[in-house]
């Protein structure tokens, strides 16, 4: 019976966590091409567009120390101070020739269709959503199978006196 009950417990907790699970922009940072010692800005995408680079380039994104309250960005020929919208100023301190706001705008992929993903949203908000009767499904059944392990273990207890 408990792995019964483990197995809907898990299950409840999969159903809930897959369904609000959202998609988030990747971070801004920098690419780098060693041949011809050029430097971009660069942004991979979010969840409606991909941006890939060209061949021979390499991204590196910036880390934040909350010590020293710096985003230094680390690359493989040395590191510089960063800031979104300067990458030329980062490009300039590692010694490459700045080329481009995003190497990557050129080569993009559209994943998802944004005017239909705000319109499917706009319809989910405005209708009761089903996410939650499976949430509410999902705790009613674990209630029924709690009070089904306790009903027999008084049952037990009673048979045992």
């Amino acid at each position: 019976m408990k792995k019964i009950f483990l197995a809907f417990a898990i299950s409840g907790v999969a159903l809930c966590s897959s369904s609000f699970a959202k998609a988030a922009p990747g971070p801004w940072g920098i690419a780098l091409n060693a041949n011809t010692k050029e430097c971009a800005g660069f942004w991979p995408g979010d969840e409606f567009v991909a941006y890939s680079l060209p061949d021979g380039w390499k991204s590196y994104f910036p880390k934040y120390d909350p010590d020293t309250q710096k985003t230094t960005l680390t690359t493989d020929i040395g590191e510089c101070d960063f800031k979104i919208r300067e990458e030329a100023k980062c490009c300039e301190q590692l010694g490459y020739k700045f080329v481009s706001d995003n190497i990557g705008k050129d080569q993009k992929t559209i994943l998802r269709d944004r005017a239909a993903f705000e319109a499917a949203l706009k319809n989910q908000r405005e209708k009761p959503s089903r996410h939650l009767f499976f949430v509410v499904s999902g705790l009613v059944i674990i209630a029924i199978i709690i009070t089904i392990i306790l009903i027999r273990k008084r049952k037990k207890k009673k048979s045992e006196n």
